[in-house]
């Protein structure tokens, strides 16, 4: 059966019914055996010293309750048969069905998906934090000896930071750690007036100084916690101000900076890739090889020399030309080297493989649609936006957008501005996952982005940024086509 779901690495069973479903230490020995295999109830009841009926019976049970799956049918002499499957391989049950604290069960749920993305990184994908900390520290960042080096983390990232402050130290460097959560936030709005936002320091001006190098962990997890106050969410703006500002004197400064947005499995819940898919797709990316990256963007860099214009469009309805800056491209492989900070490119983000190109203001003009968008850590489906000298002009779709218009709006500086055209070349995946920085960088993906490009050397400021990844796009060069419908220059590679 083609439409059949993958097999998910948990499901959290939050009806009563399933639980009594569960509750059958046949039926349980039933899942265990499906969930490493499909099999039908003959085979069942072989493995099991049970009566093929009865191992039917509980199959049903199990399929009913939607713990199983069909998979497949064969055929055995005159008899058909069917192959069921699990539909995870681990069950777990809602704390909300024995909690009455809401707040706690939630935590207890959070607690459990992480431990669950941890045993799919290091059981089935056999990836270990160390060695990704060892290349994130030796070879993206490029740290030496007596350097001191700033990691600014969210809580779910506490583990990859205790990986790096030992690689850190292991190099000869001193590691600095930043903790930044939604709990520091809030604080930070209730003990400082406006005025004094205008001058906060997002980081502390005596380690602002000592440092040499930064490493941001971020992530879209979602704390719990009550809703901030309409005092909070007025001076919020302010906040965020302080940390563009940061950004602004690392880059002044050319202090390596490189970003990791680690994933978690809330973000991938909104039906675009399935959440193992799309964890699977990040650390394949984050892993691929930077000589190739490398390559591959030089390779492709060269294609746009000497050209003016691009036009993007896709069969949904894109259609969009602008005039861009090829003279002053960002060619993301994953590396800070030394002639990329000489060059005023102290930044990086993992995973990388993108080209990316600066419009040149006020030139973009056409239409943009999108039939997935992630922002603010809300899905928004089929939306199309009308551009004109350069902006955003409208929002349309047949769905529910006003939380996307009302962040466009509210947002200090200018979000409505084109900051970015960017060209995906990691071979690591290809399958869209709902990510934005993660789908940006696949092979293939021509992304629009509004709102900010100071980390590339750009001019457009703002404290919320639209990153609008497509892999079904195409991108022409002064009319000739280097993207077609996701693939390069009518399907041929640019290695």
């Amino acid at each position: 059966m083609s439409d059949t779901p993958k097999m998910q690495d948990f499901e959290i069973l939050d009806h009563v019914p399933q639980l009594k479903a569960l509750a059958n230490p046949t039926r349980l020995s039933i899942l265990s055996l499906i969930g490493t295999e499909p099999m039908t109830a003959a085979m069942l009841a072989k493995e099991l010293d049970i009566p093929t009926q009865q191992a039917n019976y509980h199959l049903n049970v199990l399929c009913e309750e939607g713990l199983a799956v069909e998979v497949r049918r064969g055929r055995k002499r005159w008899k058909e048969e069917r192959f069921v499957g699990a539909r995870a391989r681990n069950y777990i049950v809602d704390p909300a069905i024995g909690c009455h604290d809401a707040s706690a069960s939630r935590a207890v749920r959070q607690s459990v998906e992480a431990a669950f993305v941890d045993w799919r990184r290091t059981q089935l994908l056999g990836i270990d934090l160390a060695r990704i900390a060892r290349r994130v520290v030796r070879e993206n960042l490029c740290v030496r000896e007596g350097q001191t080096v700033l990691v600014v983390l969210t809580p779910p990232a506490l583990k990859f930071a205790g990986a790096l402050q030992v690689e850190i130290r292991a190099v000869g460097a001193l590691p600095r750690l930043h903790i930044w959560s939604r709990a520091v936030a809030l604080h930070s709005l209730d003990n400082y007036t406006a005025e004094e936002f205008q001058s906060y320091e997002f980081i502390e001006p005596h380690l602002q100084r000592d440092i040499d190098a930064a490493i941001l962990l971020s992530s879209n997890m979602p704390e719990e916690g009550s809703e901030p106050t309409p005092q909070q969410k007025e001076k919020f703006p302010l906040l965020l101000q302080s940390v563009s500002r940061w950004y602004g004197s690392l880059r002044e400064r050319r202090i390596p900076l490189l970003e990791l947005a680690l994933p978690h499995r809330g973000e991938f819940e909104h039906g675009v890739a399935s959440p193992e898919e799309a964890i699977d797709a990040f650390w394949t990316c984050l892993e691929a090889d930077v000589d190739t990256l490398s390559k591959r963007i030089v390779a492709l860099h060269e294609r746009f020399r000497g050209a003016r214009e691009v036009r993007v469009t896709c069969p949904q309805g894109t259609d969009v030309t602008v005039a861009v800056d090829v003279d002053h491209a960002f060619l993301s492989d994953g590396v800070i080297s030394e002639s990329d900070i000489a060059a005023g490119h102290p930044f990086e983000a993992l995973p990388a493989g993108v080209l990316s190109f600066l419009p040149i203001p006020g030139t973009a003009t056409g239409r943009v649609f999108t039939n997935h968008v992630f922002a603010g850590g809300l899905p928004f489906r089929d939306v199309t936006l009308t551009l004109r000298d350069g902006r955003i002009e409208a929002i349309e779709s047949p769905n529910d957008v006003s939380a996307l218009v009302g962040r466009i709006e509210t947002a200090t500086g200018d979000a409505k501005e084109l900051a970015e055209i960017g060209v995906g070349l990691n071979p690591g995946a290809s399958q869209t996952t709902g990510k934005p920085v993660l789908d940006a960088c696949m092979d293939g993906a021509v992304t629009l982005t509004f709102g900010n490009n100071e980390q590339l050397g750009g001019k457009v400021q703002s404290t919320f940024t639209l990153i609008l990844p497509a892999r079904d796009r195409s991108l022409y060069v002064d009319g000739a086509c280097v993207v077609e419908n996701g693939a390069f220059g009518h399907g041929r590679s640019t290695d």
